[in-house]
């Protein structure tokens, strides 16, 4: 069961400037998103991030930012732990071809 409403953002709220928004991803939330895959958390207690700028334009609520987490998976060949960190981009491609949100925002600032 995927749990819902973790990251809730008040909508009416939004216009085309934004908002920032950070969370942490909490060890047990990873765990219950991964519940049906062969994926956990690496190291227990340690926590995630979600990194967050959710605009407004027009009709589309634009959501772009940064996910992080350690995670471990199970290798297919011997069955050993295997470390995998998480660092993705979140973007929608349009929004991201548009300029719109935190991927575009941040480019000049992070050097890409």
């Amino acid at each position: 069961m995927r749990p819902t409403h973790a990251f809730a953002v008040p909508l009416h709220d939004l216009d085309t400037s934004g908002r920032s928004f950070a969370w942490p991803l909490s060890a047990s939330w990873i765990d219950a998103v991964l519940a049906d895959t062969e994926g956990e958390v690496r190291g227990r207690g340690q926590e995630g991030a979600l990194d967050v700028r959710v605009s407004k334009v027009g009709p589309d609520v634009i959501v772009s930012g940064r996910v992080r987490a350690a995670l471990a998976v199970s290798c297919a060949r011997c069955l050993a732990e295997v470390p995998l960190d998480v660092d993705a981009e979140l973007c929608r491609p349009s929004a991201c071809e548009r300029g719109h949100g935190f991927a575009s925002a941040d480019r000049g600032r992070r050097g890409a």
